[in-house]
């Protein structure tokens, strides 16, 4: 993924992060957990229809506990795009929406990435944001020699910067007063 941001000319004069990590201990046993209750509602809805109320059931028992094999994207791949500003005359808003679309280009690099095949599964938080004001685009693929899917994060550094430090951290980028990757 590195190598190919690298070679793409459309991200010449941009700064590029590509870092990978596994998921944490919680993050896993949420994710086993969520899938877990949601098993669980499949199986009373279709025993005993989606109005029934849900009787008292032995998770325990219906339930095989899942280990961290069958949870798909352990590996997690973040991509930071430092998007300078083209020019002193380049507002704001012109300068965040180029960081927008360059973020929906490199998901573009992504799904085309070589051994790998896309999961047809996107998480768009940058058209869709989360209520704290997390953006970001989240892409899976299958790198098909380990069998193993990973998940694929893209960001500007604005983004990244709101996801790690919250809210404060927008305000500055919001008006123009902390440049990428700036302190």
């Amino acid at each position: 993924l590195e190598r190919k941001l690298a070679a793409d000319t459309t991200l010449d004069h941009v700064g590029v992060t590509v870092s990978g990590r596994t998921k944490e201990t919680y993050s896993l046993w949420r994710k086993l957990e969520s899938d877990r209750a949601a098993r669980r509602e499949d199986l009373v809805s279709e025993v005993f229809g989606s109005d029934a109320p849900a009787p008292l059931v032995d998770d325990e028992k219906l339930f095989a506990a899942r280990d961290l094999d069958e949870v798909p994207d352990v590996v997690a791949v973040r991509v930071v795009l430092d998007v300078p500003r083209a020019s002193d005359q380049e507002t704001p808003e012109a300068w965040r929406e180029r960081g927008v679309q360059l973020c929906y280009h490199v998901l573009g690099a992504v799904q085309h990435l070589e051994d790998c095949e896309a999961v047809p599964r996107v998480k768009d938080y940058i058209a869709f944001p989360k209520p704290n004001g997390y953006q970001s685009l989240h892409a899976s693929v299958l790198r098909e020699p380990e069998d193993q899917v990973v998940e694929i994060q893209i960001r500007t550094r604005g983004m990244h910067e709101v996801a790690e430090y919250g809210m404060a951290a927008h305000w500055l980028y919001k008006d123009g007063l902390l440049e990428p990757g700036g302190e």
